[in-house]
């Protein structure tokens, strides 16, 4: 049982840092394109302006929790072992305590 424990608990430390890195790559995509730099430009009395400008430098990067998802989705499914270990890579961000 605790061996089952510590590989399900493996399992999901790989998918976690798999994720993790995803994610780190789109944010540096965000940050350094350009709709992201005009969006920095724009005052902050805008506020939806900005808000939309913001928005849609992540959207060009797929930066969100749906693309998260279906990311964590694609890596378990690529990874047999991963898929056994773990129950469904969607509901992996939230806590099941």
């Amino acid at each position: 049982m605790l061996a089952e424990l510590l590989s399900r608990f493996q399992a999901g430390r790989q998918l976690y840092n798999a994720c993790l890195n995803k994610e780190m790559v789109r944010m540096n995509l965000v940050r350094n394109s350009e709709l992201y730099q005009a969006a920095r430009k724009i005052p902050r009395e805008q506020n939806k302006k900005r808000g939309e400008a913001f928005t849609a430098a992540r959207q060009t990067s797929r930066y969100s929790e749906y693309e998260l998802h279906a990311y964590a989705t694609i890596v378990s499914s690529k990874s047999k072992w991963i898929s056994e270990k773990l129950d469904d890579p969607a509901d992996f961000s939230h806590s099941r305590i």
